[in-house]
């Protein structure tokens, strides 16, 4: 997994949904700020790249991973803090 900037993923990949993992990334100001990622897979459909999500997120719980599709000049993130039945951490959301 090579880790590259989000203006050259989206010239490899175009018009695709992507599951990544956030390579080099802070937080500021309330919002995720992504500076490199690696791409994991590619998706035709935003279902079927959530579903695979779901499926790393498990497995790797010390990494971090979203879905994005290149459409999107940039990445926007915020984050939120949940208190719940899970324990407290940062969620990503779109």
């Amino acid at each position: 997994e090579i880790s590259m900037k989000w203006q050259d993923v989206r010239i490899h990949y175009p018009d695709s949904w992507l599951l990544l993992e956030a390579t080099k990334a802070e937080s500021l100001n309330g919002k995720r700020v992504i500076h490199q990622v690696s791409v994991i897979d590619e998706f035709d459909s935003s279902s079927n790249a959530w579903h695979t999500y779901a499926d790393w997120q498990q497995k790797h719980r010390d990494r971090e991973f979203f879905v994005y599709h290149t459409s999107n000049k940039e990445i926007e993130i915020r984050e939120s803090v949940r208190i719940g039945i899970r324990p407290t951490g940062v969620y990503v959301e779109n």
